[in-house]
């Protein structure tokens, strides 16, 4: 699970700027077109304000970029006091964003699994509402749904065309969903595109990991297809 950021402000004010995104420039072809498509966004690590989060009153403004720090250290045990700021706060996206995350942390998988679908009803617009609502359908092999929700659009800025910039953790939230997409389409070298500029841009982070682990299952079927080919020449 992707989880969007609150970063404490003593955090935000310690820590030093950093590029918006570490490009190799000699990594990619120059026509390569999801970089192209890519770059025309910015994608930026630093903290990006929430007019819902910041309209709280300062008392539990603080308390929740707290409990977004913990929330990105996996603590199942925020259980109920997220579903306090989900019940006090029901118009506020990212808090059932962090309570999937805290559910799934808790193994309630399928209370996770009703949130997912009751966040991407309300929010459907909300960026981990779509990329958790595509990865549950994936799961679940529905991928008629699926196709209804991407309609082709395999990339953030085409996805959500009226945006220019990203944090790094939306990026890879929705680049990690649309490897797996691929991935289970059978479109693997799509898939290895995508994947290779998801670890120039985060190559450390779990959703990075986990797409290389689903991709080496491919090389194997990789190699046997390209025999065959050669087979049948």
């Amino acid at each position: 699970m992707a989880v969007s950021q609150r970063k404490q402000k003593k955090n935000r004010q310690r820590r030093q700027r950093r590029p918006a995104i570490s490009r190799r420039r000699n990594a990619f072809e120059p026509d390569d077109v999801d970089v192209v498509r890519l770059l025309e966004c910015k994608i930026t690590r630093e903290p990006m304000s929430d007019p819902l989060i910041d309209a709280m009153p300062p008392e539990d403004r603080h308390r929740f970029d707290e409990l977004g720090e913990l929330v990105h250290e996996q603590c199942g045990d925020l259980v109920e006091e997220l579903e306090h700021f989900q019940e006090k706060y029901p118009n506020v996206p990212i808090i059932y964003n962090y309570l999937t995350a805290v559910y799934q942390a808790a193994g309630r998988s399928e209370e996770a699994e009703r949130l997912i679908e009751e966040t991407y009803q309300r929010f459907p617009d909300y960026l981990f509402a779509l990329t958790n609502y595509v990865s549950l359908r994936l799961t679940q092999n529905r991928m008629d749904e699926v196709e209804a929700v991407l309609d082709g659009r395999l990339h953030i800025c085409m996805m959500y065309a009226h945006r220019r910039c990203f944090h790094i953790s939306e990026v890879t939230a929705f680049m990690g969903m649309i490897i797996e997409y691929l991935f289970l389409t059978e479109k693997l070298d799509a898939a290895r595109s995508h994947l290779k500029l998801l670890k120039d841009i985060n190559p450390d982070h779990p959703i990075t990991r986990h797409a290389q682990r689903l991709l080496r299952k491919s090389a194997p079927l990789a190699l046997l297809a390209k025999a065959m080919r050669r087979l049948a020449k």
